[in-house]
């Protein structure tokens, strides 16, 4: 509804507006954008500042047309976006993907009157096709993690919606086995 709201962590050297969203862009160079009702990496945005030229999500856009894109998401009927620093892998994931965050996802159960209970976790990593994100449903690779050791395995890539064993990345060759650091 045309309104900017800071999260609590947000700089306190920026308002809420689009002038200082870009400010801040100018500042870290990359920011995320994410739709706030979403899933599978749809509405996701990379948002990237090069010395003073715009990227949206790696491709060139004058500084008006981002500007005019940030206003359309204030008005848009999608619950809004949330505007985040952009994470990148750290140095040892790198090497399998450096162009996404390679995100660890932990499902923890808790059944009534019981303690919390982390059942499974995997690491995503992104591929060419999958651009600023990592999601297995646009091409991405999902590995397990060993909750004892936390290792990743077991390699798997949605072709034509089928699962299939993916034992390297099938951009870097890297084999897909390692150590969550």
């Amino acid at each position: 509804d045309d309104e900017l709201l800071c999260l609590p962590d947000c700089q306190t050297s920026h308002d809420p507006s689009i002038d200082d969203i870009f400010k801040l862009l100018q500042d870290v160079n990359d920011l995320a954008a994410k739709l706030m009702i979403g899933s599978k990496g749809e509405g996701f945005f990379k948002l990237s500042c090069v010395d003073d030229g715009y990227f949206l999500n790696g491709n060139l856009i004058s500084k008006e047309d981002l500007y005019q894109t940030l206003k359309g998401w204030m008005r848009a009927n999608s619950g809004g976006y949330l505007i985040t620093e952009y994470l990148r892998p750290c140095r040892s994931l790198k090497k399998y993907w450096a162009n996404t965050p390679n995100a660890i996802r932990v499902s923890v159960i808790r059944n009534k009157n019981r303690v919390p209970e982390i059942t499974f976790a995997y690491i995503r990593f992104g591929t060419e096709s999958t651009g600023s994100v990592d999601n297995a449903s646009l091409g991405g690779i999902i590995c397990k993690i060993d909750l004892d050791n936390g290792k990743f395995f077991d390699g798997k890539i949605i072709i034509d919606h089928q699962l299939l064993d993916c034992n390297s990345h099938p951009d870097t060759k890297q084999l897909l086995e390692g150590d969550i650091p």
